[in-house]
This record gives C-alpha cells, sequence and structure tokens, in this order.
C-alpha cells in the first residue's frame, strides 16, 4: 500500500540525539480524517498524488476544515506553475521529490513556527 500521509501525533521537538516524535501512516484522504478526529497531529505531511484518488491540495483543504491549525508539508513530484499556486494558496511548502531528510526536517520546523506564531524564514523565490 502506498502512503498518503504520515501525521506526527505528538510534540515534535529537538534532542541530544534527534527529533522525539510518534509517526503514524494513514493510506487516504477518509482514514486521514478519521484520525484527525480522534487525535489532532502536529504536521501532516501529504502527497498531492494520492492512491485513493483524491488530490492532496483537496484533501488538504478537508483536513483544515476539521483542524484550522495544523500545519500541513505538501510533496510532490508535479510542478506545474499551478501546483505551486495553489500549494501557495494553502499556505503550505511544496516539496519536489525527491525530498531528502534535511529539506523535510527544515520544512517541518518552518511549518510548525508558523502555526506557533514564529514567522517562516523567507526561502527562494518561487515563479
Amino acid at each position: 500500500r502506498r502512503s498518503a500521509y504520515f501525521f506526527m501525533t505528538t510534540s515534535v521537538v529537538p534532542r541530544p540525539i534527534g527529533w522525539a516524535s510518534t509517526v503514524s501512516e494513514t493510506g487516504g484522504t477518509a482514514e486521514a480524517l478519521s484520525a484527525v478526529d480522534r487525535a489532532v497531529p502536529d504536521v501532516a505531511i501529504v502527497d498531492i498524488r494520492l492512491p485513493d484518488g483524491d488530490d492532496g491540495l483537496h484533501a488538504t483543504r478537508r483536513l483544515r476544515a476539521r483542524a484550522p491549525r495544523l500545519a500541513v508539508v505538501l510533496v510532490s513530484g508535479e510542478t506545474s506553475p499551478e501546483r505551486l499556486r495553489e500549494a501557495d494558496r494553502l499556505g503550505a511548502p511544496l516539496l519536489v521529490k525527491p525530498v531528502d531528510e534535511a529539506e523535510l526536517v527544515d520544512a517541518v520546523i518552518a511549518v510548525l513556527g508558523e502555526r506557533n506564531g514564529r514567522a517562516r524564514p523567507a526561502g527562494p523565490a518561487q515563479e
């Protein structure tokens, strides 16, 4: 089964030997919505193309309807200007596959900081 979402369900905090987090996986939008109903995660990492045929941008809007403060990082192999604009409108960074670990960690730190009232560091401008 291809993963659609990864949820970090406990506080994501730096530790001397790494990050402390609990990660759970769901296989589609319905399962992710159910998981959010049980416990809102700190962050959702959402693929644009989901195995259940849903679109990750649409799924993100549905998740945020239930959990407005949910921090989201989008991941995709598609980099069309329209997809980038849609991600920007959602206020979620869009990482282009393949995503390396440092890039993912930086994005998670940024969206959590933004959710908690700290400005996201400026990155390179996207055309």
